[in-house]
């Protein structure tokens, strides 16, 4: 016989598995109420609900408050392993574990201390629940608020989740943390490879970034004799019809046609709304009027033309107006490097490896976060046993 399932605000759970709300577990704390009159240059550390991840302490904010302006409010000084919950978005609910910090540390008002007894409770695992979508929905439900979404501490410590047996609690969190593990050693690789590409362009463009002063056998000429920029072509929505010819906009594709004049390869910018965005396409495309795109590329290799205005972060050009607009005939003007055609076709090649690079381990993350929440969707609510 196939096991039994009983009905929780959390989903179908297990019969066997309890249900306890976050008080029941342990105490729940507000954080401290902090003014900016009370922050300092060095002291006890103040987190924010920004430092608050999915799962992970980012911890980006310094702010401080002086050791004495702590103890007169009388703040809550944290803990490592302490469980800290927004209470505000986005998502709302989400929780990380405190790690190990340098120094004494409190937490805003917005963020809840949870510290859950751990003879009976997995942090970890809890810390899971906490990130479920299961929990986000209930949380969701409970919060309030017309201009600033929050859901009130004491409604946090009242919402009820899972808790199976304290051995399959880490059975759970032992399987969760190994696809965990290769999402961040995949997140890693992305941003090595990243900086390296980085570096890569960095390298090449600063070569010849000082333009009176450039390598051998490079040329320094404005940019509309390498490449020559023209307004797109507006096309209604109604006069698009269902083909293979991608449109672009300022921010990318928006569509598709089934005919064009401009037979590629493409160079394309924003001009109008999203400006500084480059885009290369290999065959035939439409040119928006929201864009400019390269009509004449002299003789330069279209790929590294499209590495070349990236660099040069076009959106500096833009006319600063209520709708940021890029103004050809001010770009034009510029003078910019120009490697020989055999310099320009290298550095293509080896940003073209590293960009298949970035996509394979793109990839790879994509499937490990697929994974994570499928386990996570079965293991949290018992769906699939860890121990019999």
């Amino acid at each position: 016989m196939g096991q039994k399932f009983k009905r929780t605000p959390f989903g179908e759970i297990p019969v066997d598995w309890e249900t306890k709300n976050l008080k029941e577990m342990g105490p729940v704390t507000d954080g401290d109420w902090i003014l900016t009159s009370d922050y300092s240059a060095t002291g006890v550390r103040l987190l924010q609900i920004g430092d608050i991840g999915v799962g992970r302490f980012i911890g980006k904010s310094k702010r401080f408050i002086s050791e004495e302006r702590a103890r007169e409010l009388g703040c809550n000084l944290l803990n490592a392993g302490d469980i800290l919950i927004s209470r505000m978005p986005d998502p709302i609910g989400r929780a990380c574990i405190l790690p190990e910090l340098d120094g004494p540390s409190i937490t805003a008002v917005d963020v809840a201390i949870w510290r859950p007894d751990t003879t009976t409770t997995d942090r970890r695992f809890l810390t899971y629940c906490l990130n479920s979508s299961n929990w986000f929905a209930l949380v969701g439900s409970y919060a309030a608020g017309s201009t600033r979404t929050r859901i009130s501490r004491s409604l946090l410590e009242a919402i009820e989740i899972p808790l199976p047996p304290l051995r399959e609690q880490r059975r759970i969190t032992e399987i969760l943390s190994a696809v965990d593990e290769r999402i961040e050693k995949t997140h890693s690789v992305l941003e090595k490879l990243r900086d390296l590409k980085h570096g890569v362009l960095q390298r090449f463009f600063g070569a010849g970034k000082q333009v009176a002063k450039v390598p051998e056998g490079w040329q320094v000429l404005p940019l509309i004799k390498v490449s020559t920029l023209q307004r797109g072509v507006d096309l209604p929505m109604q006069s698009r019809r269902s083909g293979g010819v991608p449109v672009y906009g300022s921010s990318g594709i928006l569509g598709h046609h089934d005919e064009t004049e401009f037979k590629g390869p493409g160079v394309i910018t924003g001009r109008s709304g999203t400006i500084g965005q480059v885009y290369f396409c290999e065959g035939p495309y439409w040119p928006l009027n929201t864009t400019l795109h390269v009509v004449d590329f002299h003789g330069n290799n279209p790929r590294f033309i499209a590495l070349l205005l990236a660099f040069l972060r076009l959106e500096q050009f833009a006319a600063s107006t209520g709708v940021p607009s890029l103004n050809r005939n001010f770009v034009h003007p510029v003078l910019v490097a120009v490697p020989p055609l055999k310099d320009q076709e290298h550095l293509v090649k080896i940003i073209e490896y590293s960009d298949r690079q970035i996509l394979a381990e793109e990839a790879i993350l994509i499937s490990a976060k697929k994974l994570r929440d499928s386990l996570m969707q079965a293991l949290l609510v018992g769906k699939v046993r860890t121990i019999k």
